[in-house]
């Protein structure tokens, strides 16, 4: 089980059932291998946001420093692309 990561929602059942005082703190932290203050703040999360706070806050948003792709960077991409596919149609025939 070394390389095994918890998934949020797997997380989120532990959180709920420490929450609920079905499970302790310390035996959360064994479980979830996190400090005492991370499971207090993942008990804040709990009651404020729900499942929705365990997700990552920047999943499905691209990179602020990714740089745009202009259009002459595009029609080049798209040119050395179809050059590459009539080289290999002229290699193939011959």
């Amino acid at each position: 089980m070394k390389g095994l990561r918890l998934t949020m929602r797997e997380k989120y059942k532990v959180i709920a059932k420490v929450y609920r005082g079905k499970l302790s703190v310390k035996r959360a932290t064994i479980i979830l291998k996190l400090s005492a203050r991370r499971i207090d703040d993942l008990l804040r999360i709990y009651e404020e946001e729900g499942l929705s706070g365990f997700s990552h806050k920047s999943k499905n948003r691209s990179p602020v420093n990714k740089a745009p792709l202009e259009p002459s960077t595009l029609l080049f991409l798209y040119m050395k692309i179809n050059i590459t596919v009539l080289t290999l149609l002229i290699l193939k025939k011959n």
